[in-house]
């Protein structure tokens, strides 16, 4: 059996409806990611973007699409059916709104090969004007919500490695072993509103992995291009509840220190 080394990266791809941003997330997935790789998709889409996968099959053959019998009401929802159909103990997950740059992944998967106790891996994400969006996450007790590090700085900057609290899971690096037994956590937070990458980050990190950013890895992140734009009402409504649910879990550790979320 061939080692970690020369099997291909797993790739969990998140996609729902928007068509036309799943094929702009395809065409540049392909281009610039230099190792081999199979695509697990898991797609609940009902438009077009169904048919993508036809064709994308016929050309390279490397894809694997699944279709959830359920209604999919979590991002973790997502990563734990993909989890289920991959193997490798280093699997990236990403979402069909961000677009890769090329060598995305080469200093990120290097790093984590080389540094078993790395349990998650996060890259620079960018916004569509090509400024910085993040560059890992900050959130202080007493914040009303998370800060994200490097916001609008130029896409050069923070291009290291660092040990850091939460990353964002639009697009990033996940060892199995570091999954909490039974799964990520599918019931605790309102869906696709935010706060459970961060509760991800430190259910994983309490474990005693660490939590890395890799700068020299990045994509641009066309945030909510995916799941809808507008945020209403009861969108904001549910976003607060996520906050309250968040800061009832984990506002005593951080703030005695417990947790690290810078």
């Amino acid at each position: 059996m061939p080692d970690e080394e020369q099997k291909p990266l797993e790739i969990i791809l998140a996609t729902h409806n928007n068509y036309e941003m799943t094929a702009w997330c395809l065409k540049w997935l392909y281009a610039s990611t230099e190792l081999p790789f199979r695509l697990v998709v898991v797609d609940d889409s009902d438009d077009l973007t169904r048919l993508i996968w036809r064709d994308y099959k016929k050309r390279y053959g490397n894809i694997k699409v699944i279709r959830p019998k359920e209604k999919i009401t979590s991002g973790n929802q997502i990563i734990n059916a993909g989890l289920k159909a991959t193997e490798g103990d280093i699997v990236c997950f990403m979402t069909n709104n961000t677009v890769v740059e090329p060598q995305w992944a080469i200093a990120a998967l290097d790093f984590m090969k080389g540094n078993e106790n790395v349990g998650v891996m996060g890259f620079k994400l960018l916004k569509p004007g090509g400024s910085i969006e993040h560059a890992g996450i900050a959130f202080f007790p007493g914040m009303e919500h998370h800060v994200n590090y490097g916001v609008g700085d130029s896409a050069n900057r923070h291009t290291y490695f660092r040990n850091i609290g939460i990353v964002g899971w639009a697009l990033v690096l996940l060892r199995r072993r570091a999954m909490p037994e039974g799964g990520l956590d599918e019931k605790s937070y309102h869906g696709f509103r935010g706060y459970d990458d961060i509760d991800n980050c430190l259910t994983i990190q309490q474990q005693g992995w660490q939590i890395i950013y890799c700068g020299m890895g990045s994509a641009y992140h066309f945030a909510l291009d995916t799941r809808g734009k507008v945020l209403g009402e009861n969108e904001l409504k549910e976003i607060e509840e996520n906050r309250v649910i968040f800061t009832k879990k984990w506002g005593e550790q951080i703030a005695q220190g417990k947790a690290s979320v810078i």
